[in-house]
């Protein structure tokens, strides 16, 4: 993960011969927060290996989270038609032990 500017940048390796989208639509299930940890729906888009995502809401973004949601049933696979498994960036710990 990489943060540039008010995007997150999010690098896959073993993604077979390359990402997509299952039904050719915008990827879904991506969210970004600040600093402040406050979650909002975010646009995500392939990029090479890569999945940009961004909201207008958040200008500075630091987490990134991806399915994130027991019912989620995501459009974003590799083009062998694996789906990507769920993944959160923020660790709900870090809080308590600082």
């Amino acid at each position: 993960m990489k943060i540039a500017g008010n995007t997150i940048e999010v690098t896959f390796s073993n993604t077979g011969s390359g990402l997509a989208s299952r039904d050719e639509k915008p990827l879904t299930l991506f969210s970004i927060a600040g600093a402040d940890g406050k979650f909002v729906k975010a646009k995500a888009e392939i990029n090479d290996n890569k999945v940009m995502i961004s909201a207008p809401e958040v200008q500075h973004p630091y987490y990134v989270r991806f399915g994130w949601n027991e019912a989620a049933q995501s459009n974003f696979i590799n083009k062998e038609g694996l789906p990507a498994v769920p993944f959160r960036s923020d660790n709900p710990w870090e809080k308590l032990f600082k």
